[in-house]
């Protein structure tokens, strides 16, 4: 019946129990578990004048937030 199943984390208690979920449905049925987690980066922009240059995290940063 399901032979792929996406679970979203994000190191709360909820996905936590949904990975427990999503391996127990797993096992029965044999399927697959894609885990999928986007970092959070902290972003900010700079006002110069008139306008707005938005300032790009890093690799590095987006790492540390993942």
């Amino acid at each position: 019946m399901f032979s792929n199943i996406v679970v979203a984390v994000d190191g709360s208690a909820p996905a936590k129990n949904a990975i427990q979920v999503a391996c127990d449905i797993a096992k029965h049925y044999n399927s697959k578990i894609h885990l999928v987690h986007t970092p959070q980066v902290d972003t900010f922009a700079i006002a110069v004048g008139t306008s707005a240059v938005a300032v790009k995290a890093s690799l590095d940063q987006i790492k540390d937030a993942g």
